[in-house]
């Protein structure tokens, strides 16, 4: 009887061994969820101003609703840089897959491009001496810039066609506020992210998204 019932405590030790160790690998992956590195999962170059002074990081772009988005100009990349170095958390690096990103705007609950910004190693207006590169994204997007969006928003983030709303926009962006020159890095990355949900470039839901940071 007595090896009959040692012989049962091995399974029994197994099983929980088992369960430890799969309990072990669940914290590990609750764990691993609760610190996504933003920046690792940030895909895009765009920043999004809340205001006229504070920009965010973004993880996707608006315009990824168009597939061909990022070879928007590139018949014009003879005069853009190949490879753009930024400061860690000021910036995300472009992936050398587009030579352009956009700053959004949000305004009463709205989301606006309020302007194109390219990685050019010559004026824009030497290279868009007609400012192609609105009419361009007008094409793309289908929605016109229009002055009478850009009234309240500073002129340094504005461009003379005024802003474009994101109308074609409803889904989800995870944002980060950049970090400033100086800032403590250490600090920087434990503060979390925002979760942004839009309809029709209509902001609708606006919350800490714990785990992202």
């Amino acid at each position: 009887m007595k090896y009959q019932h040692s012989f049962f405590c091995i399974p029994s030790l197994i099983v929980l061994i088992m369960i430890f160790y799969n309990g072990y690998l669940s914290g590990q992956a609750l764990d691993k969820k609760k610190s996504v590195d933003f920046m690792h999962i940030a895909k895009t170059s765009d920043v999004l101003y809340i205001n006229d002074s504070t920009y965010f990081l973004m993880n996707k772009s608006p315009l990824e609703k168009f597939p061909n988005y990022k070879n928007l100009y590139d018949h014009f990349k003879k005069y853009f840089l190949s490879h753009v170095d930024v400061i860690y958390g000021t910036a995300i690096r472009p992936d050398e897959t587009t030579n352009y990103h956009v700053v959004w705007y949000l305004n009463d609950s709205s989301l606006y491009m309020s302007d194109i910004n390219f990685f050019s190693i010559d004026k824009i207006e030497n290279i868009f001496p007609n400012n192609e590169q609105y009419k361009l994204m007008e094409k793309l997007t289908g929605v016109n810039f229009d002055t009478k969006y850009g009234r309240s928003i500073t002129h340094t983030l504005i461009n003379s066609f005024g802003a474009m709303p994101a109308t074609w926009y409803s889904d989800t962006i995870m944002v980060k506020q950049a970090a400033k020159y100086g800032t403590n890095l250490s600090k920087w990355r434990k503060i979390p992210c925002r979760e942004l949900i839009f309809r029709h470039g209509k902001l609708i839901s606006d919350h800490i998204k714990e785990g992202i940071y």
